[in-house]
């Protein structure tokens, strides 16, 4: 299963009611019609299996999270490079649509909030509803994903206690997904061609 790039759209239409940050919609719209594309055109490697529905709500929800979380980092990549053009005092035509730097701040952590919150959820479903992780291959993902959960809950943290923000929050927030796509690519990489 790929992950799906569309959680970002109720976390942005939720910050939308309180900030002014449609301009990002430029963003959402191409990144959404290009994940839809790519979901019903590229063929499937694997046969469908029925499963059961709580597994089916375990990846269900860790889709979610990886998605919200890939958006949080593609936002930290907007923010670093709205940083930049300030300190370069340059004004494009891309600056001027952005919406001000701290509601993009904002935004972010509300994203890594809601990654950490539904990244939380899919590591208890997953340890309730699979029972052997080394017979279904998956410790090296629950490794990187649990590794993920704590680079998110250290920014989080940092945000809250220390104020934590620019350069520090995009570091932070790019560990974490570095850690989640190692998770991701890396249980690809096992099952689909070195366990086969």
């Amino acid at each position: 299963m790929r992950p799906d790039r569309s959680g970002y759209q109720p976390v942005l239409f939720f910050s939308g009611l309180k900030k002014p940050i449609h301009s990002l919609y430029l963003f959402l719209f191409p990144i959404s019609a290009l994940s839809l594309f790519a979901a019903t055109t590229t063929p499937s490697t694997k046969a469908a299996v029925v499963i059961a529905p709580t597994i089916e709500a375990h990846i269900l929800i860790s889709i979610l999270a990886y998605s919200t979380l890939a958006i949080a980092a593609l936002q930290a990549v907007l923010i670093g490079y709205q940083n930049w053009q300030l300190k370069h005092k340059h004004q494009n035509f891309l600056m001027r649509t952005f919406p001000p730097l701290q509601s993009m701040e904002t935004l972010l952590f509300e994203l890594v909030w809601a990654g950490e919150i539904l990244l939380t959820l899919s590591l208890v479903s997953g340890f309730l509803f699979y029972e052997d992780f080394f017979t279904q291959h998956l410790l090296h993902k629950v490794v990187f994903s649990m590794v993920a959960w704590v680079f998110y809950g250290c920014l989080l943290w940092g945000r809250h206690f220390q104020g934590w923000r620019g350069n520090t929050a995009i570091r932070w927030t790019w560990a974490g997904f570095i850690a989640i796509l190692f998770g991701y690519i890396g249980s690809k990489v096992a099952l689909e061609f070195l366990l086969v």
